[in-house]
């Protein structure tokens, strides 16, 4: 009976001492972690421990101990035992065996990300813990640096699901985190596939939202975990066509097609329809006038208006200062006290009676557009995706603006001879103004004619050396709207010579402006821009403005036209040019890559690196765009070029974010000017 006894004792204990360690360990029992167990070994740990570590000849506490480990020992990890529960490490010219929880892998350094820290994630999933205990680590790697643990029946949020892996990127304490999606439930109501879509009702506008988040996604359909086709970022408005099964899910229009975004990062205006009655139109007095989802002060803020903007005012709350406006197409509140009244009639305005020439109601053309979209751009009745349609232009078009409503997006233009409405960031804007340009006629005998293209009548002959000046450039060259003394007409800006005024604080200055790509080679897009179309116009205005500073300007290229490199920094070389500015936008894979930045080459002095510092500070500070880094590069332009030389990447067209600022309409007017500023600052 006794040997019964002791052998059934001596099973028991035989069993239980897996869970069990030693005192010196200061825990009753070994934590149970799931996790891969696949580790890059060798690698250098530290020990982490309260008092001392005990090393044993083998995996597991019923192993013999063989020595001990003081807190913040180094060791170096050879191997992985028992699904990552315990190392084999090197010790006196021997190997003996520690559990992992008690050593810090020590991390080289790693590169800095594309994806800056700060940029607030969507949640795409919420999850519940399944494991006893679930290691959280810094890198989507079973080697990397455990932050923390999560206990099972904790809810997470799922931010990022890394590709070919079952890594998945988390919140976690103010942060973010990486863990193992297979010891993670994601919760029924979050599935991201739904047995049954239930679309919206389709080509119906249900409300206009207003994006509150930084880097809101837009993706191919009503799922986390579906492709991502884009991205947002606050302040942004979207069509909204209605809730997918009742929601969270909407479908929204993005970039001229079908897509879907997450509502719980979006403030649901209420269409303003083109029914709404009109009582008072305003003017903005204000730097910062806020925008309110109600007529209250403590309510929503969905945006602000700044001062000039103008507003429709469709109804006075009460007899207080709030009124009903429209807001980027959506109904919304704000404070009359800090309008203009431009009119104010005590009735609302009647009907006004049918223009017989509408061109007489558009006035002057304040813009050109160039249509620049995959598919096609809706023509409407009233600057409101809600209404009715009147046709459609395509890529390439070219229409003549007439109004920014309110400030935009909406434009007014002239449609098969009728006053219509499109939306102007799926446009290639030039702002009709001053002239752009000043040229000398290099041809003994040019022809001037009444339109942009050889079939239009001749008006007009100029010789060799006569000034003219550019006011546009049709379809981006080589036509061009001149005026001359005597007239104005079009002629080929490629017997034109663009000069100087010779005053001014950049005189005696010759100043090479590369507007890099052109032609076949159309450089990045992303987000309704293309990147050669943007550095032209930025180009330009920056060209304008340096000649009216006195510089003699060169432009590598003034129309779409295609420049190899190497002729690029020829061009330059042979002027004896004093400066060299390369304008280009940026773009990556991963959407969240964003800012400015500039660079000169390593070789070069130290004027090359001041110069690209104050063009930077410059446009950050002028246009709003991000810093993302000033640097050295080898590229071509700044290699072979013989002066002080800079390339600026404006932003990232891939970026929502960075995309909105250089869509707006006075974007490259703004671009150009801080860049010439930075120009001034070089030479003070």
């Amino acid at each position: 009976m006794r040997r019964r006894v002791f052998l059934f004792a001596l099973v028991a204990v035989v069993l239980c001492m897996p869970w069990f360690t030693d005192l010196h360990k200061g825990s009753v029992f070994q934590p149970l972690t799931a996790e891969a167990a696949t580790l890059d070994v060798p690698f250098d740990g530290t020990v982490v421990v309260s008092s001392a570590l005990n090393v044993r000849s083998g995996p597991g506490t019923s192993y013999d101990r063989v020595g001990q480990l003081r807190n913040g020992s180094t060791v170096k990890v050879l191997n992985v035992h028992n699904q990552g529960q315990w190392y084999e490490i090197e010790m006196n010219a021997s190997t003996g065996f520690v559990h992992s929880s008690y050593i810090q892998k020590i991390e080289k350094d790693v590169p800095d990300q594309d994806v800056p820290s700060e940029v607030e994630r969507e949640v795409l999933d919420r999850a519940v813990v399944t494991a006893n205990t679930l290691v959280v680590r810094d890198r989507p790697s079973g080697s990397a640096t455990i932050l923390g643990r999560l206990t099972s029946g904790t809810e997470v949020e799922i931010t990022e699901y890394q590709e070919n892996s079952r890594w998945v990127m988390i919140n976690y304490q103010s942060g973010y985190a990486y863990t193992h999606l297979d010891y993670l439930r994601i919760e029924e109501d979050q599935a991201p596939e739904p047995p049954e879509i239930v679309q919206p009702e389709p080509d119906r506008i249900t409300s206009i939202g207003i994006v509150t988040h930084r880097n809101l996604a837009i993706r191919h359909s009503a799922s986390g975990t579906a492709e991502r086709v884009g991205g947002v970022t606050t302040g942004d408005a979207l069509e909204v066509y209605g809730e997918v099964n009742g929601g969270p899910w909407v479908k929204v229009r993005f970039n001229n097609r079908d897509a879907y975004t997450h509502s719980g990062h979006l403030t649901l205006l209420d269409v303003a329809g083109s029914s709404l009655p009109i009582i008072e139109r305003g003017v903005v007095n204000h730097n910062n006038l806020a925008v309110r989802t109600s007529p209250s002060g403590s309510s929503e803020r969905v945006g602000a208006l700044t001062r000039g903007d103008a507003v429709i005012i469709h109804e006075r709350i009460g007899s207080g200062p709030w009124v009903k406006i429209t807001f980027k197409g959506g109904i919304a509140y704000t404070h009359r006290d800090y309008l203009r009244i431009q009119d104010n009639p005590s009735t609302p305005e009647p009907t006004p009676p049918a223009v017989t020439d509408p061109v007489d109601e558009l006035g002057d053309v304040v813009a050109t557009g160039v249509v620049n979209t995959s598919s096609r751009l809706a023509v409407r009745v009233s600057p409101s995706g809600s209404s009715d349609s009147l046709g459609h232009l395509l890529n390439g078009n070219v229409v003549e603006i007439y109004e920014f409503i309110n400030g935009g997006p909406w434009v007014k233009i002239l449609y098969n001879g009728q006053v219509a409405y499109t939306h102007a960031d799926h446009m290639n804007v030039t702002q009709v103004g001053e002239a752009i340009e000043s040229a000398t006629v290099s041809h003994h005998n040019l022809v001037v004619r009444s339109g942009p293209g050889a079939s239009h009548a001749i008006i007009h002959r100029l010789s060799r050396g006569t000034q003219v000046q550019i006011y546009e450039y049709v379809n981006d060259g080589p036509w061009v709207r001149v005026s001359f003394s005597g007239g104005e007409g079009y002629t080929s800006v490629e017997h034109l010579t663009v000069g100087s005024t010779g005053n001014g604080p950049l005189a005696g200055r010759t100043i090479v402006i590369d507007a890099g790509h052109g032609g076949h080679d159309s450089g990045a897009t992303g987000n309704g821009l293309v990147e050669k179309t943007l550095n032209l116009q930025v180009s330009r205005e920056l060209a304008n403005r340096l000649e009216r500073g006195g510089a003699n300007v060169i432009m590598t290229r003034s129309n779409d036209t295609f420049i190899e490199l190497v002729e690029r920094a020829r061009i330059a070389n042979r002027a004896n040019a004093d400066l060299f500015i390369s304008v280009h936008a940026n773009a990556f894979p991963a959407a969240s890559a964003r800012g400015a930045e500039t660079f000169y080459h390593p070789n070069d002095g130290p004027d090359s690196r001041r110069l690209a510092t104050v063009l930077q500070n410059r446009l950050v500070r002028d246009t709003g765009m991000n810093h993302r880094r000033v640097d050295p590069a080898n590229f071509s332009v700044l290699r072979n070029t013989n002066m002080t030389a800079s390339l600026i990447e404006l932003g990232f067209v891939t970026n929502a974010g960075d995309a909105s600022i250089m869509r707006q309409p006075g974007y490259p007017a703004r671009a150009g000017e801080a860049l010439y500023q930075g120009v001034l600052d070089f030479y003070r």
